[in-house]
């Protein structure tokens, strides 16, 4: 997530127009004209400034029939001038007025860096300057207007440890072998960035300073919440949110907020205790970050999906994690499907299957008897198991299986009606 000071513009390549009015001055040169003279306006951009778009007639936006001006050189996409001309022989200069909006335009401007922009009014026809200045975009007499590209003020980024989260073999599932910690949320200030705002006083970005960030959001999921209570934010002072519909929520105010300026804030799971202890699943918890400025601010919230839907650390049980076995199809699939485990040992440990996208609509996790008998470390299951498991058709879907045991691993056979046999390779685990 990013905060974007200065103009009210994305963080990449600006887009929209830039509206540009000449005014009273240029009316009544305007005016004193013959009705049939010529004038051309010129247009020029400096700096990093340059059209976002090849220019046309359209963008000039004036309303008067007779005060009608024409592009008549240049004006292509990354160049800096134009050149608009009204002509004498079908249009009357003397009726522009800029009141009416006649001398408006409106360019697209792709800005990369500071720059100005600047115009001359002539004669056509001789070339004499009747008005020329640099132009104020906020129409204005400052007589000089600088533009500045966005830049990020402040950045607010999640971070993993890389490695998965634990979930205790020896403890039933119901607990981590570690802290829980999923991972962490930092904010960075951005070193040089201004907030160009008369209401912020021109000062360096500071996501401390209430004026600027007032307030934020922290939601972390967890797909199967099943055996997690809540979830704590190491702020300076812990805060503990209990998962409601899988889902944890910090509603952060600015003291909240001034915690994560340069510093990682951690991110921590926590079991269930109690009546509510239960199997932890295998999953991928993710969180969401959004914040707010004040209304007074000039500061503009950008989103970025770094930090949206982020994942933090899986969540895995020890023992044997295997899978995905794509397109398993039940038992009235034309063909039948056989998983070979093998590295059992002497006992048949708990075994857990997980459906992902099935056709059924029967998701979810479900412990598995299976009819085969374990011999010599081996088991043969097929998709008959898995059925019996979830308690009826499952259609077609996506497994994976989950052994209390470690070592194990599973290959998986196509059977055809013809009773040939195919081995899955690739798709083995």
């Amino acid at each position: 997530m990013s905060l974007a000071s200065e103009l009210d513009l994305t963080e990449a390549a600006p887009t929209g127009n830039v509206e540009l009015t000449l005014g009273a001055d240029e009316t009544t040169a305007l005016a004193a004209l013959a009705a049939t003279d010529s004038v051309t306006v010129k247009f020029d951009l400096s700096g990093g400034l340059s059209w976002d778009g090849n220019l046309s007639d359209a963008n000039h936006i004036g309303t008067t029939t007779t005060c009608e001006f024409n592009i008549s050189a240049a004006g292509g996409t990354g160049t800096q001038t134009v050149s608009y001309a009204l002509d004498g022989t079908t249009e009357d200069a003397t009726t522009c007025v800029d009141t009416n909006g006649d001398l408006a335009f409106s360019f697209p401007i792709e800005i990369t860096g500071a720059g100005n922009i600047s115009f001359e009014m002539t004669l056509t026809a001789t070339g004499t300057v009747l008005e020329s200045g640099t132009l104020d975009v906020d129409g204005g007499t400052a007589g000089t207007q600088g533009y500045v590209r966005t830049a990020k003020a402040f950045t607010y980024a999640f971070a993993d440890d890389a490695t998965s989260e634990a979930v205790s073999l020896a403890g039933d599932y119901e607990v981590f072998t570690g802290t829980g910690v999923l991972g962490t949320l930092t904010g960075t200030d951005t070193a040089g960035v201004i907030v160009a705002a008369a209401n912020a006083g021109n000062t360096a970005a500071d996501s401390s300073a209430d004026t600027q960030v007032d307030g934020g959001e922290l939601t972390v999921t967890f797909p199967a919440p099943a055996g997690i209570a809540s979830v704590t934010l190491g702020l300076g002072t812990p805060v503990t949110e209990d998962l409601v519909a899988g889902v944890a929520t910090f509603d952060l105010d600015a003291s909240d907020m001034d915690d994560f300026d340069g510093a990682s804030v951690t991110i921590t799971a926590n079991e269930a205790t109690g009546a509510d202890v239960a199997a932890i699943a295998n999953q991928q918890p993710t969180a969401t970050f959004t914040v707010s400025a004040p209304a007074a601010s000039d500061l503009t919230v950008a989103g970025d999906s770094a930090v949206n839907n982020t994942d933090l650390d899986e969540l895995l049980r020890q023992g044997s994690n295997i899978g995905t076995f794509e397109w398993v199809g039940d038992t009235n699939a034309s063909t039948s499907n056989v998983f070979r485990a093998v590295g059992l040992g002497a006992t048949l440990p708990t075994i857990r299957v997980t459906l992902d996208n099935s056709t059924a609509d029967v998701d979810g996790e479900y412990v598995v008897t299976p009819a085969g008998t374990l011999t010599n470390g081996e088991l043969l299951m097929t998709e008959a198991d898995i059925e019996a498991a979830v308690g009826s058709a499952f259609g077609r879907a996506d497994i994976d299986f989950s052994f209390e045991a470690a070592g194990v691993s599973v290959r998986r056979f196509l059977v055809g009606t013809n009773g040939t046999l195919t081995d899955m390779g690739d798709d083995n685990g």
